[in-house]
């Protein structure tokens, strides 16, 4: 959805720049002339994709250097195990995530439960990113549901202290890390059961992307990029890649929040088709552009 987006806007813009006359005269062309034009601007899209995966490549090797690189194989190890339909390599990185969970719970002192259901967030704490919803059930969710908490990201004042004061009220429980770690965050996706991401608007979204990729199953709001890159469990036809709620509603998020949790703690196999579902999904600009070939292949017959 983002390179579809990124391509409109592009040549909007690229339309936009071009003076009137020279689009009268554009529009008079012939059809094959019409093709050529298209193909210059999609050469265009294509280097500037380009030097975005050189960035990304660059990016990913510092990320190696924080730490990540452990994380990193063992998000590899569970897609290629995904792949094969090797169910034994599946548990054997099973619990490499196990062990993940049990090293951050220790670094932020949280009690030591490898079986505890471990819900994160990374995020700016913002009204957009939803964060009056998870204020108004903060207390109760925290009280009565058998979960763990972990917040890393900075925002508005009031979302910062809110996070702080659970984190003193039920520490053990939740933590709040009221700071940005690029490290933390890549531990944050590897080592939670559970992505929560309730977001007001959201036009594309890349954390749950990369919960995805973690087998950190997201729970989200059906908004733009979020409705079209989760798919919301279906316990009866067993198809899902996650959890999600429609309406802006902080009683129906706690709602989903408790059937995921029904579904973790119940219905384990379930749980682990979800996460297998998950990992497969390919938002990659290999299969994007796979899609924009086919695309270009029926537009010059």
């Amino acid at each position: 959805m983002v390179q579809g987006l990124g391509m409109i806007l592009f040549l909007t813009m690229l339309q936009a720049s071009i003076p009137l006359a020279m689009r009268k005269m554009i529009s008079e062309v012939t059809v094959r002339q019409s093709v050529l034009f298209l193909t210059v601007c999609v050469l265009i899209y294509c280097a500037v994709l380009l030097l975005y995966n050189v960035i990304d490549v660059i990016w990913m090797k510092y990320l190696d250097r924080l730490g990540g690189k452990i994380l990193l194989e063992v998000r590899e190890k569970l897609y290629a195990a995904i792949s094969r339909g090797d169910y034994e390599e599946l548990l054997s990185v099973g619990k490499e995530k196990i062990k993940n969970k049990r090293d951050l719970q220790k670094q932020l002192g949280l009690v030591e439960n490898d079986k505890k259901m471990m819900i994160g967030i990374v995020s700016r704490l913002t009204d957009q990113k939803g964060m009056d919803l998870v204020a108004y059930i903060m207390d109760e969710m925290c009280s009565t549901d058998d979960v763990q908490l972990v917040v890393l990201g900075t925002g508005e004042e009031r979302y910062e202290n809110m996070f702080r004061h659970f984190d003193w009220k039920y520490h053990g429980k939740v933590s709040a890390n009221i700071y940005y770690s690029e490290e933390l965050s890549h531990r944050i996706y590897a080592s939670c059961d559970a992505f929560l991401m309730p977001s007001l608007f959201e036009p594309c979204g890349l954390s749950q992307l990369m919960s995805l990729r973690y087998g950190t199953v997201p729970i989200v709001r059906e908004t733009g990029g979020l409705k079209d890159t989760v798919q919301p469990y279906n316990e009866y036809e067993g198809t899902g890649t996650g959890f999600s709620f429609t309406n802006y509603n902080a009683r129906e998020m706690l709602n989903t929040i408790r059937y995921s949790e029904q579904i973790y703690y119940d219905r384990k196999r379930d749980w682990n088709k979800i996460v297998e579902r998950a990992m497969a999904v390919d938002f990659s600009w290999a299969a994007s552009a796979l899609k924009y070939q086919e695309m270009y292949d029926w537009m010059i017959g």
